[in-house]
């Protein structure tokens, strides 16, 4: 049986992790080895690592990658400015196990097929932030000029069938509440996109992440808030999980 898997999240500007409500008003969390470093501590399964100033792919990025790779054993995921098949290169040769493409994978849907080739689809996970429209419709946040109107379904079907290996959906309409997940699109994910698939955006309390792990095929969970603007950490929320019958691995 697949255990489930409890993924933190960190958000970094300029070489500081950072955490806001639905994407903006970002706040200082503090320093991302430190907090690698103390959720590999804790049991986590995996770490998302995303540089949300894109223009700042640069050697300081690298190198804090480089750093969590030398101080953790977590798989480290890692995405944020990755443009290029060279950029990835360059994240792989300095520790990240997984590249995040979002908004590179809007502008050029044929580097998901290209860059899956390269390194391998479990290589590959596309993140797809999603919002609801004034007719109360799901839309990805495509952040270009044109401004597409991609159905978020319709959108990690294609990633699929381009090689993807994994789908990161983040609710920013909830991202940063902590008003619970969106749990009634997440049931209508899962019995249409066949890749793994890891929701994130709302958790706020314990129950909300074993709400979402109820969910037929979801084995994984997306987190940010509920670490740094609450008392509970990845320890605990194993220990719950555990006690209720979720598959979580043994800490």
């Amino acid at each position: 049986m697949i255990k489930s898997r409890i993924i933190p999240s960190l958000l970094i500007k300029n070489n500081r992790c950072v955490k806001g409500v639905n994407f903006s008003n970002h706040i200082d969390v503090g320093n991302p080895i430190s907090s690698a470093k103390i959720y590999e501590a804790q049991g986590a399964d995996e770490l998302m690592i995303i540089n949300i100033l894109p223009t700042n792919f640069n050697a300081q990025f690298i190198d804090t990658i480089k750093t969590m790779s030398y101080e953790c054993y977590m798989p480290l995921t890692v995405g944020g400015g990755i443009k290029t098949i060279e950029n990835m290169k360059n994240l792989f040769r300095n520790g990240a196990d997984r590249i995040i493409l979002n908004q590179t994978a809007i502008n050029n849907p044929k580097i998901i097929e290209s860059s899956s080739i390269e390194f391998g689809s479990q290589a590959i996970v596309i993140s797809i932030d999603y919002s609801y429209g004034k007719d109360m419709k799901p839309y990805v946040i495509d952040r270009s000029a044109d401004q597409k109107k991609l159905d978020p379904i319709e959108w990690a079907i294609y990633c699929e069938k381009m090689g993807a290996g994994e789908i990161i959906f983040t609710c920013v309409d909830n991202e940063g509440q902590k008003k619970g997940m969106d749990l009634e699109f997440i049931r209508k994910l899962s019995t249409m996109v066949n890749l793994p698939i890891v929701p994130s955006g709302g958790v706020g309390k314990l129950s909300d992440i074993f709400e979402v792990l109820n969910i037929d095929k979801i084995n994984a969970v997306g987190i940010g808030s509920i670490l740094n603007f609450s008392d509970q950490s990845v320890i605990k929320i194993h220990s719950y999980l555990h006690q209720k019958g979720v598959n979580v691995r043994n800490i």
